[in-house]
């Protein structure tokens, strides 16, 4: 009687598991599939694409594969790819599509590039107006100078941009100008030694280094020493960085 019952429960169990897991297995079962061939569904991961439907990481990859190939293409056909991506950025509601699309129109040579650049750089995403920046000043080498135009562009951008990361990307791109950057453009990176936030401050004198030849390092005291000695004030002329303060300063980690 015993074993009657304990043949019972089994039996139980197995129907019961059975009833559960066919309709998981038929469920995974396609049209073109039998059920036999839909065993190991259960074990299987399933795909999440939609049919028809391209995802952002998909369309994204597609832009950068589109821009990589049509780079050494005809002007017709960079004239085309070049329409599709302003395009595509003025209808995406995606901020990392439009900086996709950013990147590429960066690293597509065409007539429009810059103009095409410039109309980004009031878009709403920091990382958009960011890439837009270092994309405008991707091709310039440094001390072959900035178109005036540009440089005008970067020197709006770090007085007016509320981002902070923003107005740093435009002050390193300041560095494109060289020795020959304006009198005006000196004039924005002083008042970013008065900066609140450290950050900016440390990139104008980095800017500067480039910009005026002087190694001040990153001492903004000595920075503003050197622009109110530049205006015939009462001031001695500030010391340029020694060997020694060059020298990077040795982590001892171990006795930490």
């Amino acid at each position: 009687m015993m074993q009657t019952n304990g043949l019972t429960r089994k039996i139980l169990w197995f129907l019961l598991s059975f009833s559960v897991l066919l309709p998981m297995v038929v469920g995974c079962a396609t049209d073109n599939e039998t059920l036999l061939k839909s065993k190991s569904c259960l074990f299987t991961r399933r795909s999440d694409k939609i049919p028809g439907l391209v995802s952002p990481r998909e369309r994204a990859a597609i832009i950068r594969e589109k821009a990589t190939k049509v780079r050494e293409a005809s002007l017709v056909d960079r004239n085309v790819v070049v329409a599709q991506l302003v395009h595509e950025y003025r209808i995406s509601t995606d901020p990392n599509i439009r900086w996709e699309v950013v990147k590429a129109l960066a690293m597509i040579p065409h007539p429009d590039r810059i103009d095409n650049l410039k109309l980004t750089l009031s878009d709403e995403n920091v990382n958009v107006r960011i890439a837009a920046c270092r994309g405008l000043a991707k091709n310039i080498q440094v001390n072959q100078g900035l178109p005036r135009e540009m440089e005008h562009t970067f020197r709006h951008l770090i007085l007016n941009d509320t981002d902070k990361d923003v107005r740093i990307a435009a002050i390193q791109c300041l560095t494109k100008a060289g020795r020959r950057c304006e009198p005006e453009t000196l004039a924005v990176l002083e008042q970013c030694l008065n900066d609140k936030t450290a950050a900016v401050r440390y990139a104008a004198t980095g800017t500067l280094a480039t910009c005026t030849g002087k190694d001040f390092g990153p001492n903004v005291e000595r920075w503003l020493q050197y622009f109110q000695n530049q205006r015939g004030e009462a001031v001695p002329a500030p010391k340029e960085r020694s060997l020694a303060e060059k020298m990077p300063k040795p982590e001892w980690t171990m006795f930490r």
